[in-house]
């Protein structure tokens, strides 16, 4: 689970943060590269934004991204055969729920 858990961390850090670099690169704004860190990410910009409009884009492009997946993860839970349970008025998850339910909560 722990791995499952990390990996999928760092897929979502990746995802985030070339969201930011794809859009930025459609407002001609290039992008040097992209440094990862433990808990987090930076797309790092060779020059300032050309608009205010490709900065916005270039900004919010990450969290969307990030609610996305947020939201791929959570179905996934539903979506999973025996991922949720309900026995004895009782809710039970499996071990793959739990770890999609850690990424849908961490996106």
């Amino acid at each position: 689970m722990g791995v499952a858990g990390l990996l999928g961390l760092a897929v979502s850090i990746v995802l985030h943060e070339l969201a930011h670099a794809v859009v930025a690169r459609q407002y001609d704004m290039p992008i040097r590269g992209i440094t990862l860190f433990v808990f987090g990410g930076v797309a790092e910009m060779e020059d300032e934004p050309t608009s205010a409009k490709g900065e916005f884009l270039m900004a919010i492009a990450g969290p969307i991204m990030s609610l996305g997946l947020a939201i791929v993860f959570y179905l996934l839970v539903l979506l999973i055969p025996g991922g949720v349970s309900v026995a004895d008025g009782e809710m039970a998850l499996s071990a793959q729920a739990v770890v999609l339910l850690y990424l849908a909560g961490i996106n």
